[in-house]
């Protein structure tokens, strides 16, 4: 009979070898290097601008993926179709560029940010989906067996 505690600690595990992929990791990378180089006021470009925002929908959309996948527990592993990640990309371009720079001090609206969040999405929906689904499958099969 399995224990609840097995049970919480093989999802865990599941999740992060799922989430932690070479491209989540790399967005992650990505974030933290800017944010790093924002602190030691080292100008970084036109990375500095859109880099952030570039990876911030990829990098929520995949982690709701795999944990939407882990959830569901189906044999079949879903994908979000292209409406649903730029529906996510004009959500958050709503939030971020158009409402919050009218109540904080640290936002500020800018149209290069809203075509880093739309072209992350694109990014993610043909390349990084199709890898990450490729792999969960892979694992999954190799789990069974």
């Amino acid at each position: 009979m399995r224990h609840i505690g097995n049970f919480s600690r093989s999802f865990f595990h599941a999740l992060v070898f799922n989430v932690f992929d070479r491209l989540f990791i790399c967005y992650w990378l990505c974030w933290f290097f800017i944010r790093f180089c924002r602190d030691v006021n080292y100008h970084t470009g036109w990375l500095n601008n859109w880099l952030t925002d570039f990876v911030f929908v990829p990098a929520v959309v995949h982690f709701s993926l795999v944990l939407g996948n882990m959830l569901v527990g189906s044999t079949q592993l879903r994908k979000y179709s292209l409406l649903q990640i730029l529906g996510f990309s004009l959500y958050t371009s709503v939030i971020f560029e158009g409402i919050l720079p009218h109540l904080t001090n640290y936002n500020v609206g800018d149209w290069g940010d809203v075509i880093a969040y739309f072209s992350g999405g694109f990014f993610y929906y043909y390349l990084h989906q199709n890898w990450s689904i490729k792999n969960m499958e892979i694992r999954h099969i190799e789990i069974k067996n």
